[in-house]
């Protein structure tokens, strides 16, 4: 299992600090509603919860602080040197 460090963030701020509590990471599938436009319910990805306590909830790890990612368009187009494989 590979983790980004923004997703290391959210394991140690989920945890709140006890580091005696034991959790538990798995990717889950996308879970579908079973209604006519099949909404999505669950995001396929990681997810972190308590071991010991799994119906209080999960929280999706997400790979990047979306607070922090900009558009693409706000980066400039980089022109990649000759010989170089797109």
């Amino acid at each position: 299992m590979q983790l980004t460090g923004h997703q290391i963030k959210q394991v140690i701020d989920f945890m709140g600090g006890d580091f005696e509590t034991d959790v538990t990471i798995e990717h889950l599938p996308e879970r579908r509603a079973d209604s006519p436009d099949g909404e999505v319910v669950l995001e396929a990805g990681l997810y972190i919860w308590c071991t010991d306590y799994p119906d209080e909830g999960a929280v999706l790890l997400q790979e990047v602080d979306p607070d922090t990612v900009g558009d693409p368009s706000d980066y400039p187009a980089q022109d990649q040197p000759s010989g170089a494989a797109a």
